[in-house]
Protein backbone atom coordinates (compact mmCIF):
# COMPACT_ATOMS: atom_id res chain seq x y z
CA UNK A 1 0.00 0.00 0.00
CA UNK A 2 -0.65 2.49 -1.39
CA UNK A 3 -1.76 0.90 -4.67
CA UNK A 4 -2.83 2.89 -7.73
CA UNK A 5 -5.41 1.18 -9.98
CA UNK A 6 -5.54 1.39 -13.77
CA UNK A 7 -8.34 3.98 -13.43
CA UNK A 8 -6.25 6.20 -11.16
CA UNK A 9 -7.91 5.38 -7.84
CA UNK A 10 -5.56 4.86 -4.93
CA UNK A 11 -6.11 2.21 -2.25
CA UNK A 12 -4.42 3.53 0.87
CA UNK A 13 -5.23 0.69 3.24
CA UNK A 14 -6.49 -2.86 3.46
CA UNK A 15 -5.08 -6.24 4.40
CA UNK A 16 -6.64 -8.13 1.51
CA UNK A 17 -4.40 -11.19 1.78
CA UNK A 18 -5.21 -11.67 5.47
CA UNK A 19 -8.95 -11.33 4.81
CA UNK A 20 -8.84 -13.95 2.04
CA UNK A 21 -6.85 -16.32 4.25
CA UNK A 22 -9.37 -15.86 7.07
CA UNK A 23 -12.27 -16.54 4.69
CA UNK A 24 -10.57 -19.74 3.57
CA UNK A 25 -10.10 -20.81 7.20
CA UNK A 26 -13.76 -20.17 8.02
CA UNK A 27 -14.82 -22.10 4.90
CA UNK A 28 -12.56 -25.00 5.91
CA UNK A 29 -11.06 -24.76 2.42
CA UNK A 30 -8.50 -27.54 2.89
CA UNK A 31 -11.23 -30.05 3.69
CA UNK A 32 -13.32 -29.14 0.66
CA UNK A 33 -12.14 -32.05 -1.51
CA UNK A 34 -13.50 -34.47 1.11
CA UNK A 35 -16.86 -32.68 1.16
CA UNK A 36 -16.99 -32.68 -2.64
CA UNK A 37 -16.23 -36.39 -2.78
CA UNK A 38 -18.95 -37.20 -0.23
CA UNK A 39 -21.42 -35.05 -2.17
CA UNK A 40 -20.56 -36.83 -5.42
CA UNK A 41 -21.43 -40.18 -3.80
CA UNK A 42 -24.90 -38.71 -3.19
CA UNK A 43 -25.20 -37.62 -6.81
CA UNK A 44 -24.47 -33.98 -6.03
CA UNK A 45 -21.92 -31.64 -7.53
CA UNK A 46 -20.23 -29.28 -5.11
CA UNK A 47 -18.00 -26.34 -5.97
CA UNK A 48 -16.06 -23.73 -4.09
CA UNK A 49 -14.90 -20.25 -5.00
CA UNK A 50 -13.70 -17.04 -3.47
CA UNK A 51 -13.97 -13.47 -4.71
CA UNK A 52 -13.77 -9.96 -3.34
CA UNK A 53 -14.33 -6.44 -4.54
CA UNK A 54 -13.73 -2.89 -3.41
CA UNK A 55 -16.25 -0.08 -3.79
CA UNK A 56 -16.47 3.56 -2.83
CA UNK A 57 -18.63 4.18 0.25
CA UNK A 58 -20.34 7.22 1.65
CA UNK A 59 -19.64 9.74 -1.10
CA UNK A 60 -22.85 9.97 -3.12
CA UNK A 61 -24.30 13.22 -1.86
CA UNK A 62 -26.18 14.95 0.90
CA UNK A 63 -28.51 13.13 3.28
CA UNK A 64 -30.79 14.62 5.91
CA UNK A 65 -33.22 13.28 8.47
CA UNK A 66 -36.08 14.87 10.40
CA UNK A 67 -36.29 13.76 14.03
CA UNK A 68 -39.54 14.38 15.91
CA UNK A 69 -40.37 13.81 19.58
CA UNK A 70 -43.92 12.45 19.75
CA UNK A 71 -46.39 13.37 22.54
CA UNK A 72 -46.26 9.80 23.92
CA UNK A 73 -42.44 9.94 24.28
CA UNK A 74 -41.74 7.94 21.13
CA UNK A 75 -39.43 9.29 18.44
CA UNK A 76 -40.29 9.49 14.74
CA UNK A 77 -37.61 9.74 12.05
CA UNK A 78 -38.35 10.84 8.50
CA UNK A 79 -35.43 9.83 6.28
CA UNK A 80 -34.87 10.17 2.56
CA UNK A 81 -33.04 6.94 1.78
CA UNK A 82 -35.16 4.09 0.49
CA UNK A 83 -34.43 0.63 1.84
CA UNK A 84 -34.43 -2.38 -0.42
CA UNK A 85 -33.56 -4.93 2.21
CA UNK A 86 -30.40 -3.46 3.74
CA UNK A 87 -31.90 -3.05 7.22
CA UNK A 88 -32.16 0.74 7.26
CA UNK A 89 -35.01 0.82 9.77
CA UNK A 90 -33.14 -1.39 12.25
CA UNK A 91 -29.90 0.59 11.97
CA UNK A 92 -31.63 3.97 12.35
CA UNK A 93 -33.67 2.75 15.31
CA UNK A 94 -30.57 1.43 17.07
CA UNK A 95 -28.59 4.64 16.54
CA UNK A 96 -31.39 6.93 17.68
CA UNK A 97 -32.27 4.62 20.56
CA UNK A 98 -28.76 5.05 21.91
CA UNK A 99 -29.04 8.84 21.65
CA UNK A 100 -32.37 9.02 23.51
CA UNK A 101 -31.90 6.07 25.83
CA UNK A 102 -35.23 4.51 24.86
CA UNK A 103 -35.92 1.07 23.39
CA UNK A 104 -35.66 0.76 19.58
CA UNK A 105 -39.31 -0.35 19.52
CA UNK A 106 -40.24 3.24 20.41
CA UNK A 107 -38.39 4.64 17.39
CA UNK A 108 -40.59 4.91 14.29
CA UNK A 109 -38.79 5.14 10.95
CA UNK A 110 -40.61 6.51 7.91
CA UNK A 111 -39.03 6.59 4.49
CA UNK A 112 -39.98 9.68 2.53
CA UNK A 113 -42.51 9.22 -0.26
CA UNK A 114 -44.04 11.59 -2.82
CA UNK A 115 -46.94 12.21 -0.42
CA UNK A 116 -44.74 12.67 2.66
CA UNK A 117 -42.33 15.57 3.13
CA UNK A 118 -39.04 14.41 1.69
CA UNK A 119 -35.74 15.27 3.34
CA UNK A 120 -32.79 15.91 1.06
CA UNK A 121 -31.43 12.60 -0.15
CA UNK A 122 -29.10 11.21 -2.74
CA UNK A 123 -29.85 7.82 -4.31
CA UNK A 124 -30.19 5.01 -1.75
CA UNK A 125 -27.07 3.22 -2.87
CA UNK A 126 -26.13 0.54 -0.39
CA UNK A 127 -22.50 1.55 0.22
CA UNK A 128 -23.37 5.08 1.29
CA UNK A 129 -26.24 4.16 3.59
CA UNK A 130 -24.26 3.33 6.75
CA UNK A 131 -21.81 6.24 6.84
CA UNK A 132 -23.97 9.01 5.39
CA UNK A 133 -27.58 8.24 6.15
CA UNK A 134 -26.97 6.79 9.61
CA UNK A 135 -25.03 9.85 10.65
CA UNK A 136 -27.83 12.07 9.37
CA UNK A 137 -30.27 10.43 11.77
CA UNK A 138 -27.95 10.15 14.78
CA UNK A 139 -26.69 13.73 14.69
CA UNK A 140 -30.07 15.49 14.87
CA UNK A 141 -31.17 12.97 17.48
CA UNK A 142 -28.19 13.87 19.66
CA UNK A 143 -29.02 17.58 19.51
CA UNK A 144 -32.73 16.94 20.24
CA UNK A 145 -31.84 14.58 23.11
CA UNK A 146 -29.57 17.13 24.78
Amino acid sequence: MPYKTATGKVYDSGDFTAHMKRAMEVADWKEFPKRAKAAKKQGLVRGIGLASYVEVCGTMGEETANVRLDPDGDVTILIGTQSSGQGHQTAYAQLVSEQFGIPPERIHIHQATPTRSRPVSAPAARPRFPPAASASSALPASSVAS
